[in-house]
């Protein structure tokens, strides 16, 4: 099932939270609305793990350019063993695990 114009923005607010980087959110929400709803998917499982290898938001790319450079392909790196916060979905602790 396609998602809507008003489920991505619904998933964008989600996104634009879990990221925590606040930069350029009108621009980055233009980006959104034209991705494709497998990426999206991929997004919101790999966002969790990346925000929690740099906890330095500095250090966290703008959210525009983690969009731009398609990221979510990216393999994350840790610095430090993983753990494991019960905010992640079922999904995500999974993945923390094969890491840790």
């Amino acid at each position: 099932m396609k998602l809507t114009k008003e489920q991505k923005i619904e998933i964008f607010q989600r996104f634009w939270e879990a990221y925590d980087k606040k930069v350029g959110r009108s621009k980055v929400l233009q980006k959104w609305l034209k991705l494709k709803d497998e990426d999206i998917e991929l997004i919101m499982e790999h966002v969790p793990l990346y925000v929690k290898s740099t906890p330095e938001k500095q250090f966290r790319k703008n959210p525009l350019s983690y969009l731009n450079q398609e990221a979510w392909h990216d393999e994350i790196i840790f610095k430090n063993k993983p753990t494991i916060d019960k905010g992640f979905d079922t999904k995500v602790q999974d993945k923390l695990k094969k890491y840790g």
